[in-house]
C-alpha cells in the first residue's frame, strides 16, 4: 500500500461518517483536528485552498 493511499484510508476512516452531509473528502477537508499528525497531509477536495 502506497504512504498516500494508507493516509487517505486512515483520515476517511477517523472522521467520515456516511450519514453526515458530503462525500469522504468533503469531510476530511472539514477535519478540525489540527493535533492529529496527518492533519497538513490529509486529502483535500481538488481546487481547495487551505
Amino acid at each position: 500500500m502506497s504512504l498516500r493511499k494508507a493516509i487517505n484510508e486512515m483520515c476517511t476512516q477517523c472522521i467520515y461518517d456516511k450519514h453526515q452531509e458530503g462525500g469522504k473528502l468533503q469531510q476530511v477537508a472539514k477535519c478540525s483536528s489540527q493535533s492529529c499528525p496527518l492533519f497538513n497531509v490529509r486529502p483535500l477536495p481538488k481546487g481547495s485552498k487551505e
